[in-house]
């Protein structure tokens, strides 16, 4: 049996990770940047970095695009560590990420 709880660490602090991460995006998801971020989405597992490797999201959008078959990829041989998201999906979400943390610059025309 494969324990994929291994990816979080430790509880408390994955906790907080999930708190600053929604934190730093105002608590919208950073793929639709509209809805309500409700959970923490790992592009890749290994290190935990929000904006790089985790970022939050709306339950629609983690199940619907994160995990979708054009966006997730599956390692059979390293299920618990190995599964990510596309490069060019992983890219997506940090736009969105950024767009969310940053907010966009405004300029007189």
């Amino acid at each position: 049996m494969k324990n994929y709880r291994k990816r979080y660490g430790n509880p408390r602090k994955y906790k907080q990770q999930c708190a600053i991460a929604h934190r730093a995006t105002h608590g919208l998801c950073c793929v639709c940047v509209t809805a309500k971020s409700e959970e923490l989405h790992h592009a890749f597992y290994g290190k935990d970095i929000i904006g790089v490797s985790t970022f939050p999201v709306c339950l629609r959008c983690h199940t619907t695009i994160c995990h979708s078959r054009e966006n997730w990829i599956t390692d059979p041989k390293d299920p618990v560590w190995g599964n990510r998201n596309t490069d060019k999906f992983r890219q997506r979400i940090q736009t969105g990420y950024r767009l969310l943390y940053e907010g966009v610059e405004h300029r007189d025309w």
